[in-house]
């Protein structure tokens, strides 16, 4: 089941994020009334992330169809999703934690992932049957880089992130030169992109594929192995929801697996 909740106060409401809109998917089976504790997986740019989406510009990636589908076959336990909407002309600003020569836009990814990891977890604690500490954060192409930036700037507030296509050539790079240690969380690092994956900005072009073979290398080098890493690189992924939902599923299998400690 999908709902849509406008959050407007009591989650980090302020001018960096006045008000914000989530998108909470609950599993099968699922029981509200607080005796189970739930993990919960937080994805950005909720708009294009389930099946209702489908009529939109962007499509979707199914992912509702898809979560239920691994949790009936036993894949994976019963998660809670909450996908965070982004906030449209603001996207490229909150996603970005440094400025970028090409664009011409105030940076705002640090306040951003420190509303994601903070106020962002602290309403699903108080609103939610979530589990105290077993959280995923996953996002996809600037949101994909924004996911990473939590991951070393947040450490403690995911075990487990997921980046899809993620834009780490964006700031020249700038987050391989600030991740330069092998942290103990999050304890499991999942990355991709298609083999050949450019996107066109029009006056410039993003080379994906090339980018995250970069970072796998440079995270490897830092000693993180297959139980912390894992990497795919896609023979014909594009940079769009089609690819990304197609791939979420095998992704989801490895990321959000096994039950969490505690």
């Amino acid at each position: 089941m999908i709902a849509v909740t406008a959050i407007t106060q009591g989650c980090g409401a302020s001018a960096t994020s006045p008000g914000r809109t989530l998108r909470i998917y609950t599993p099968p089976g699922f029981d509200g009334s607080g005796r189970a504790a739930y993990p919960v997986l937080v994805m950005l740019d909720g708009q294009n992330l389930f099946a209702t989406s489908r009529a939109g510009a962007m499509g979707t990636w199914a992912v509702d169809e898809t979560m239920d589908r691994l949790i009936r076959e036993r894949a994976i336990p019963p998660w809670i999703v909450v996908g965070l909407d982004h906030r449209h002309g603001a996207r490229i600003a909150d996603d970005s934690p440094w400025a970028d020569p090409r664009i011409a836009m105030t940076p705002r990814g640090v306040e951003e992932a420190a509303f994601i990891a903070t106020d962002l977890l602290d309403w699903i604690g108080a609103n939610l049957p979530a589990h105290a500490t077993a959280r995923a954060l996953v996002g996809s192409s600037l949101g994909g880089l924004l996911a990473l930036y939590v991951a070393w700037r947040h450490p403690d507030a995911f075990e487990r992130v997921g980046a899809l296509s993620p834009s780490v050539m964006w700031s020249s790079g700038e987050l391989s030169r600030h991740w330069t240690t092998r942290a103990a969380s999050p304890r499991r690092l999942y990355l991709d992109a298609g083999e050949e994956e450019r996107f066109d900005a029009g006056a410039f072009t993003l080379d994906y594929g090339d980018a995250a073979r970069d970072f796998a290398a440079h995270l490897r080098g830092l000693g993180y192995g297959d139980d912390a890493l894992r990497v795919v690189l896609e023979p014909g992924g594009t940079h769009d929801e089609a690819s990304w939902g197609r791939r979420f599923g095998p992704a989801a299998r490895w990321l959000l697996a096994e039950r969490f400690r505690g």
